[in-house]
């Protein structure tokens, strides 16, 4: 995505895609993103990491402890392909001299090695699950456990839109509605999440 790349030795992380058709109404690839976010937070948290430590970092990355250990990104064709990449059993010296710091895998943070099977089962029955409660209720069935683990909620950011970047305090974020940021002023400014094409959580000396 944006022209990176996804660095996985064989045999030791989960790369998988999943085709889904959704109605048209409900072929957004933003909120489909979010669920596979979702459901990999909750595989990752299963397997005995705390709650907290996991974070949604916008728009398609899983983080443990400010290091990414999953990606995941929507693709549309016929249906949309939801491509993952969990980092399960990589040792720290598997990774590249530059991903070393900001790179992690389950084996790294719990400790002992994980059967990459068990986990990919784990996984797309929490996509099931999540997807099939999307299409009788709708993507807000899922917006609480998304918003929660949020990463960038409350923290200074800077929004990638077509038209330009757009900076401020996140203050809050719905897959319905989109999110709201507020300026430095006071100010608030209402983005759809179809306008923001990335975002990053660094500290901004001066949001405008």
């Amino acid at each position: 995505r944006r022209g990176r790349s996804w660095c996985a030795p064989p045999g030791r992380s989960i790369l998988m895609s999943v085709v889904l058709r959704p109605p048209t109404n409900l072929g957004d690839v933003a909120w489909l993103t979010a669920l596979g976010a979702v459901a990999v937070a909750e595989v990752v948290e299963s397997t005995g990491l705390p709650p907290a430590s996991v974070r949604i970092k916008w728009p398609n990355d899983v983080y443990v402890l400010g290091r990414k250990i999953a990606g995941v990104l929507a693709e549309r064709r016929p249906g949309v392909a939801l491509g993952i990449g969990l980092n399960v059993n990589l040792r720290s010296e598997e990774f590249p001299d530059e991903l070393r710091a900001a790179a992690t895998s389950l084996q790294i943070e719990t400790g002992l090695p994980h059967d990459r099977s068990e986990l990919a089962r784990n996984l797309i029955r929490a996509l099931d699950r999540h997807y099939r409660h999307a299409l009788d209720a709708g993507p807000a069935a899922f917006n609480e456990p998304w918003r929660t683990r949020l990463g960038p909620l409350g923290n200074l950011v800077r929004l990638h839109t077509p038209t330009g970047m757009a900076a401020g305090r996140l203050i809050d974020a719905d897959l319905r509605d989109g999110v709201w940021i507020e300026a430095v002023d006071g100010t608030r400014r209402h983005l759809a999440l179809s306008q923001i094409l990335g975002l990053d959580a660094e500290p901004l000396d001066d949001p405008v």
